[in-house]
């Protein structure tokens, strides 16, 4: 099965899905900033939808949220 078979099946342009996908590749503690809404208006989904470093300390420093993950 390719990846595009189920963003079909589901309606969902593959782009789109992609750029979700990358999501599940955040920090654990900025998934849980996210999740307990400590998050500063300047951290929105335009922003974790652009490219981000794959190590989470980078993550961290990138999205400025250094004391607060």
């Amino acid at each position: 099965m390719e990846f595009s078979e189920p963003t079909r099946a589901e309606g969902v342009n593959q782009s789109y899905a992609c750029r979700i996908l990358r999501l599940s590749l955040l920090a654990p503690s900025i998934v849980t900033t996210i999740l307990n809404g400590r998050l500063d208006s300047d951290v929105m989904l335009k922003q974790l939808m652009k490219p981000l470093p794959v190590r989470w300390e980078e993550q961290i420093v990138m999205l400025k949220l250094g004391d607060r993950s």
